[in-house]
């Protein structure tokens, strides 16, 4: 939603399933909103801030664990909730250039927290050493740069490429576990993490002010933050 002044409220919700290495999210549901200013009077070329925040949940979060049992291997498996949060500041810079398009640099800084509900892995003949786990919290304050590009197309086409690169100045983890027969386990340190980030939009408009998109967004970083990659189709309105 824009206003004549150049304040814009923007907010959206996603749902879906997201698989990781051994772990699976079903059923996830979140929800982001901010408020940016960009003010009207600078025309072409002109600064922006924003705030913004999201939060996050699921019931269904399946983790999984490979580990020697002194004959082979075995498997534990356990099934939690899970919710995640952040909230985030930005500011940047927008250029509109003549072929309708639009190019933005910003630096953003932003805390990232989640959690997730303690779980008990069933006892079985490939989880011998069943783990309990009790409820864990990760929190990182971060910091991003980042380029977008945007562009308008004839006959309703409409494309957009965002790239940032993220780094995560303070970190913590609580990751309580006990596994049977060995005690309790402390979680692995988790050094402070730099990371990139993609997000590549294609789509075309169904009216005046509504656009149908398929889009690709993920992460790439070092063994300990993983590489993901997110297919899905968004549907966009504005007033």
């Amino acid at each position: 939603m824009s206003f004549p002044s150049g304040l814009t409220l923007l907010g959206g919700f996603s749902g879906g399933r997201e698989d990781y290495q051994d772990i699976v999210a079903g059923r996830e549901l979140s929800g982001a909103l901010a408020i940016r200013y960009a003010p009207a009077g600078f025309c072409a070329s002109r600064p922006f801030v924003e705030l913004g925040g999201l939060v996050g949940h699921s019931d269904d979060l399946t983790m999984r664990r490979t580990y020697a049992n002194g004959v082979g291997t075995a498997v534990g498996e356990g099934t939690a909730s899970y919710s995640n949060s952040a909230f985030w500041g930005r500011a940047g810079w927008i250029w509109d250039t003549k072929a309708a398009g639009q190019i933005g640099v910003y630096g953003e800084y932003g805390q990232e927290r989640q959690s997730i509900g303690a779980y008990l892995e069933p006892i079985s003949n490939i989880d011998p050493f069943e783990a309990l786990v009790g409820q864990g919290r990760d929190r990182m304050d971060v910091g991003k740069a980042g380029v977008r590009w945007s562009q308008d197309f004839a006959h309703g086409w409409e494309a957009f490429v965002g790239l940032t690169v993220a780094h995560a100045f303070t970190q913590s983890q609580i990751l309580p576990v006990d596994i049977d027969g060995f005690g309790p386990v402390g979680a692995p340190g988790i050094e402070r993490q730099t990371w990139g980030e993609y997000r590549v939009r294609v789509g075309h408009s169904l009216g005046a002010h509504s656009a149908l998109s398929l889009f690709v967004a993920g992460i790439a970083g070092t063994p300990v933050v993983g590489d993901s990659t997110h297919i899905g189709v968004d549907y966009r309105a504005t007033f």
